[in-house]
């Protein structure tokens, strides 16, 4: 009887679950994947790619610069001998055309000025900024997990491994009893 007794008690020791509460909420988990099937594969994620070009540009502004007309008469000092008269004296340039002449002792002057247009131009006057976005999936794989044994564990696993050695002694001891005893009958 007393040799049972240790021989239950050994057993119950040696069957002490060395699994962590997480350990088996992933083991069901994992009986619950296979059964019903689940996406453990590969996780996907989604990864934005943002580009920002600044395009810059020169350009032309045009200002017109509309043409006039200007006439001035100035009276000139003639010596004693009379009028003095004198031929056009005309001067042209891109942006106005100049007459000149004197005519009975007064000098007449023209200046027309033509229609123009100056052009301008600007260095990086217009800027344009261009953002693409894009969406990219990246599937990444599951991370690895690696299992390691607590230290609580550990004691657990050595002292099963004592208790069936105590339990193999313990047979062997009754074992001898028994053929003693059978010995003496």
């Amino acid at each position: 009887m007393k040799t049972t007794t240790i021989l239950l008690i050994a057993i119950l020791l040696a069957s002490c679950s060395t699994t962590t509460k997480t350990e088996r909420a992933e083991n069901r988990r994992q009986a619950k994947c296979t059964k019903y099937g689940c996406n453990q594969g590969v996780s996907d994620s989604i990864m934005i790619v943002r580009e920002t070009k600044i395009i810059t540009r020169d350009t032309t502004i045009y200002d017109t610069i509309q043409g006039e007309t200007k006439i001035n008469d100035v009276p000139v000092v003639v010596d004693n001998k009379g009028l003095i008269n004198s031929e056009k004296s005309t001067l042209t340039t891109s942006l106005a055309i100049s007459t000149a002449w004197v005519e009975n002792g007064i000098l007449h002057h023209e200046l027309i000025q033509k229609d123009s247009i100056l052009a301008v131009k600007l260095i990086d006057a217009i800027r344009i900024t261009q953002i693409n976005e894009s969406k990219k999936h990246v599937k990444q794989p599951p991370p690895v997990r690696i299992n390691y044994i607590t230290g609580w564990q550990k004691i657990m696993v050595i002292g099963g491994y004592i208790l069936i050695g105590i339990i193999v002694i313990a047979i062997v001891l009754s074992i001898q009893k028994v053929r003693n005893y059978l010995k003496l009958i």
